[in-house]
């Protein structure tokens, strides 16, 4: 497996087995040739299934999001997305994942008026959006690994107000292999077989 993403994605990779974890902040990385280049590597260095997350810091008080003032509007996510599903499925030869950003706990910089960090359950609810909109464009060969109904009850619960711990944590890296895994059967059965 190769997670690609900040530090949600790291977080689960931590307690996968055999996991890969490329960094990207960002979705627009991928017209980055130093991502490409990262991603690539950790594709053929492990045949790995890719699954990708982002959101966070599109909506973040530091980085672009900060200095502009708002989150990434979603049209550029959208784009970069886009970008990201043609970009991975023509160099892996393979399928992969785009999976769900969660909601980060409201506090003094996400209330204030006008907010300073953007990453909102209204904002993350639309960058889930547009996560699924781009990944049923490119079915069959990108699916979605949805943890909004593991985390959406539990969204408050982590420790530092941001990254899932323990049982939260180990449900999403669960749900991550479990996506998959189904995800690939079903896919095997409607093809034949195939390259899945």
């Amino acid at each position: 497996m190769c997670l690609v993403g900040a530090s949600h994605a790291r977080k689960v990779c931590d307690v996968l087995f055999r996991c890969r974890y490329v960094e990207s902040l960002y979705a627009r990385d991928v017209h980055e040739p130093a991502f490409v280049r990262n991603l690539l590597a950790a594709a053929r260095a492990t045949r790995c299934r890719v699954v990708a997350t982002w959101g966070q810091w599109e909506a973040a008080a530091v980085g672009d999001a900060g200095a502009r003032g708002f989150a990434t509007p979603l049209r550029g996510f959208a784009a970069d997305l886009d970008a990201f599903c043609l970009l991975a499925t023509s160099l892996t030869r393979r399928p992969v994942w785009l999976m769900t950003t969660g909601y980060s706990p409201l506090g003094c910089i996400r209330l204030w008026c006008p907010a300073l960090d953007h990453r909102l359950p209204p904002v993350a609810d639309a960058y889930n959006a547009v996560l699924r909109r781009v990944a049923a464009k490119h079915a069959p060969r990108v699916g979605v690994v949805d943890n909004e109904p593991i985390v959406g009850p539990v969204w408050d619960a982590a420790p530092d107000w941001c990254h899932e711990q323990g049982r939260v944590l180990d449900a999403i890296a669960t749900n991550v292999v479990a996506t998959i895994k189904a995800d690939v059967a079903a896919w095997a059965d409607d093809d034949g077989g195939g390259a899945w």
